[in-house]
């Protein structure tokens, strides 16, 4: 069964009594833009699935006006598909 958010968006917290660090000083960015790529794949394979912009905007913890911003450039061969879904809609009437 798959995790209800399969996006974890926790942040890592600094042990009591420790100095603010800004952390981009510290993070690796190769390692960090490793990550981002990942998350990047994720959510453009979620959009491309057909999952609900909605959805996934929850899921990658953004807002959907962001989320389209950045990733509609990534969804791709939907036309059919939404075409067919409008002509079935309007069967329906």
């Amino acid at each position: 069964m798959l995790d209800a958010n399969p996006v974890k968006t926790t942040k890592p917290k600094a042990p009591k009594g420790s100095p603010e660090v800004d952390r981009r000083s510290v993070v690796n960015h190769t390692q960090a833009r490793r990550v981002h790529d990942l998350r990047h794949a994720c959510v453009s394979t979620w959009l491309n699935g057909g999952v609900p912009a909605p959805q996934v905007a929850e899921w990658a913890d953004h807002s959907v006006e962001v989320l389209l911003r950045v990733y509609a450039k990534c969804i791709d061969g939907q036309d059919e598909t939404s075409k067919r879904r409008i002509e079935q809609a309007l069967r329906g009437y």
